[in-house]
């Protein structure tokens, strides 16, 4: 299936929920609000789907299906754009990932299973990290 198609499908069924909505269902404190709502618009831009369709407990690979060619620098420049801040580019590398797969290395003929950090098990959670990464970044 295309990306276009699951982009349809995802919206399809879904109701509205307000950036306020968002923030109250993760227990995020106030000060942090603007922040998780930009990471979640920046995702609904990159994704092409509107943000108030995404939910807090919405699996990141469903919007592995949308992008297929996720690139954390298109967040960090969308992120950009709504909080009309200039972000340095090299942030793409430390910008928590949505997305995390083990990687296999081959050294010295035997080959092992290099692990990054497990990534978030939902959207609101990631929406979280990255926001108190921005809050620490931005301070």
């Amino acid at each position: 299936m295309s990306p276009r198609r699951h982009r349809e499908e995802f919206c399809e069924s879904r109701a509205r929920l307000s950036d306020v909505d968002f923030c109250v269902r993760l227990n995020v404190p106030v000060e942090k609000h603007p922040f998780v709502a930009a990471t979640r618009e920046a995702l609904g831009r990159v994704c092409k789907v509107p943000a108030v369709l995404i939910y807090p407990e919405d699996r990141p690979d469903v919007f592995w299906k949308m992008i297929w060619d996720w690139d954390p620098l298109n967040v960090i420049l969308e992120l950009e754009s709504i909080l009309n801040v200039a972000l340095d580019r090299r942030l793409s590398e430390e910008l928590p990932p949505l997305f995390v797969w083990g990687q296999l290395i081959v050294q010295f003929r035997k080959p092992f299973i290099y692990r990054r950090p497990a990534g978030p098990s939902n959207v609101g959670e990631w929406t979280v990290r990255v926001a108190d990464y921005l809050a620490g970044k931005l301070r």
